[in-house]
């Protein structure tokens, strides 16, 4: 079962791939998602545990600690910015690889992952679950020197607050709840993983390089990787 799915999704990157920027995501990103690569392990590294460091759009950092279980990788997930300070939980594994020869190695992977800010009282936290299937092509050895570059297709779902900025004429501003809105959104990540022996070093986009009524319509970000 598990290897007929992974047949289907390795077909997948020949209709993935040539999607225009702009159309990539629809819908609202959760802020509670921190992460902007999937989990090594969706890409076929393999371990006993991990532990990685990793930096994004939020001008804040991400840190995640994992043990491998169930034939794939259980993660914990802290993230800090000036405005959040998340908890996550997440589970990958790959599915099934494909000899390509020459070409390099097929893999499709999954990668589930959920957050919640709390910063915020548990009635105004922002929260969202997301599910990817990252997609790659590998040269080399998981194990020891490889480069892996990857599309991911992903959908999201969750709760955001927003909040609005009040100044008085003296410019002393606060910060005021407004409503909580419900958030979606679904699209195409990609990225590149580069690995030595236990350490990996991993570069994503959420969804392609693009801009769309004059702004920037992708965030990207970068984790160190130490595997043990």
């Amino acid at each position: 079962m598990i290897g007929r799915a992974a047949t289907i999704l390795l077909t997948m990157p020949i209709f993935a791939i040539p999607a225009r920027a702009n159309g990539q995501s629809f819908g609202r990103w959760n802020p509670a998602l921190t992460s902007y690569t999937p989990d090594a392990a969706a890409l076929g590294e393999r371990g006993r545990g991990f532990v990685e460091y990793a930096i994004g759009e939020n001008i804040g950092y991400t840190a995640e600690a994992g043990v491998g279980t169930w034939g794939g990788m259980l993660r914990g997930t802290y993230a800090h910015s000036y405005s959040q300070t998340v908890w996550g939980l997440g589970y990958a594994r790959m599915l099934g690889t494909r000899d390509g020869g020459k070409l390099g190695t097929f893999g499709a992977g999954v990668d589930l992952s959920g957050a919640m800010d709390f910063r915020r009282q548990a009635a105004a936290a922002s929260r969202a679950a997301r599910l990817s299937a990252p997609l790659s092509l590998r040269w080399g050895s998981p194990s020891r020197l490889s480069i892996a570059p990857y599309v991911a297709p992903y959908a999201e779902i969750g709760r955001e607050m927003l909040y609005q900025l009040n100044c008085d004429q003296d410019f002393f501003c606060t910060v005021a709840p407004v409503r909580i809105v419900g958030t979606h959104a679904f699209g195409l990540a990609s990225g590149l993983q580069l690995t030595a022996w236990r350490v990996s070093f991993e570069i994503g986009l959420r969804d392609l390089p693009g801009r769309q009524f004059g702004r920037a319509n992708y965030e990207g970000g970068a984790g160190l990787r130490l595997r043990f």
